[in-house]
């Protein structure tokens, strides 16, 4: 056992040997700073490439989501229409969470948003009728406020 720890610490100290004599950290160290400096002149020497390139992964990044979110429209909308059948509800609405603008503390607003919809035929008649009453009920309440 004693061998094995003994021969560890002589392979280190050999190591640290070689390094010590031919200088590979500083070797390193310099190539390090060379390739840092190569990287500095390209960006001033042409800034607008690194903006050029990172605006050209957000639009594809983009267009990767959007064509994702199309592919998968038609089967959400069949999905709301089973569960509108299947519940016999009048209306399902598929809600997403997301984020808004944050407060003054940081913290961020949840918001959400009604995506899908599906509704039975009766329901919309009923609420587009229910629409005109409100505003035939606000008029006549208009009007009796002018009339006396």
């Amino acid at each position: 056992m004693n061998e094995k720890i003994n021969n560890g610490i002589n392979w280190v100290e050999k190591t640290l040997q070689i390094v010590e004599k031919y200088k590979c950290f500083t070797i390193l160290k310099a190539i390090g700073l060379i390739l840092v400096i190569a990287l500095l002149i390209a960006f001033l020497s042409n800034p607008t490439y690194v903006f050029e390139k990172y605006d050209e992964w957000r639009e594809k990044q983009h267009t990767e989501k959007l064509t994702h979110r199309l592919q998968h429209n038609e089967k959400i909308h069949i999905l709301t229409e089973r569960l509108l059948f299947q519940s016999n509800a009048d209306r399902v609405l598929l809600l997403e969470l997301h984020n808004g603008v944050s407060n003054n503390s940081g913290l961020p607003f949840a918001k959400c948003t009604a995506t899908y919809e599906a509704l039975q035929e009766y329901s919309f008649r009923l609420f587009l009728l229910r629409g005109l009453l409100q505003s035939l009920e606000y008029q006549a309440k208009h009007l009796l406020k002018l009339l006396f």
